[in-house]
């Protein structure tokens, strides 16, 4: 339980589609019975499989929503950075967790327990409403992520990872887009399916065609046009010139 309500807080619930068309007082009730938690890097908030109903939302670091095969291949179905929320399909259905989230850095969440929400939600149908595009988002996502791993090659599969991450991710700067991913910390690879030997070959030809930048902080993608060719989607439009007169 939180002592102090904390504005912070409040606006980060509300900057959440799940809570947005909320009262003021339910949101003061929903982040009164929260739990603030900071956490270090590789710390596993619940594990696949786990019988446990909390919805979390990050409010500063990155969380990593993963599952496992049987051979110990890690893919990424997610990563969930500030405002983000995750965990919602067990507060809902209070089924077992379908998925592994373990943070990637520094992280701060917010912890709401499926007691404190859930009436909230249930008072609302404009949240509940929200509820259901949640989870169809969540399914789109994973549908994608199926295409791409049973019809499309390594190339196409990184090309796209890096397309989707640099989307939810990315931050604009003078010479690119600016993925804050390290090569070393293995997310890529999960993201993408991908072996780590493979993962490093491809970025090393980008890297020499011009198309991106490893750094040691994360991954400046400097030719998204390129980037989108190798994923097989259309280059982003650009605003066409003025017919001269």
């Amino acid at each position: 339980m939180l002592d102090v309500l904390d504005d912070t807080l409040i606006t980060a619930l509300r900057r959440q589609p799940l809570f947005s068309g909320l009262p003021p007082e339910a949101l003061e009730k929903v982040v009164a019975a929260g739990l603030s938690r900071t956490l270090e890097p590789n710390h596993i908030l619940f594990l696949e499989g786990d019988y446990e109903t909390s919805l979390f939302v990050v409010l500063s670091g990155q969380v990593k929503l993963c599952v496992h095969a049987l051979d110990g291949r890690e893919i990424v179905l997610g990563i969930s950075g500030p405002g983000h929320l995750f965990g919602e399909i067990a507060l809902l259905d209070e089924g077992p967790r379908t998925a592994t989230a373990v943070t990637v850095r520094p992280t701060q969440v917010l912890q709401l327990e499926r007691e404190a929400v859930m009436p909230v939600l249930q008072s609302s149908p404009d949240a509940m409403l929200q509820v259901v595009t949640l989870l169809c988002g969540r399914l789109r996502s994973s549908n994608q992520m199926l295409e791409e791993i049973v019809f499309h090659d390594a190339r196409t599969r990184l090309a796209r990872a890096l397309r989707r991450l640099s989307d939810e991710h990315g931050r604009e700067e003078d010479d690119g887009l600016r993925l804050p991913i390290r090569p070393a910390d293995g997310t890529l690879e999960a993201h993408a399916g991908l072996q780590r030997d493979t993962v490093s070959r491809l970025l090393r030809a980008w890297e020499s065609d011009g198309i991106l930048r490893v750094e040691e902080d994360g991954i400046l993608v400097r030719d998204r046009d390129r980037l989108d060719l190798a994923a097989g989607r259309a280059p982003r439009q650009t605003a066409a010139a003025p017919a001269q007169p």
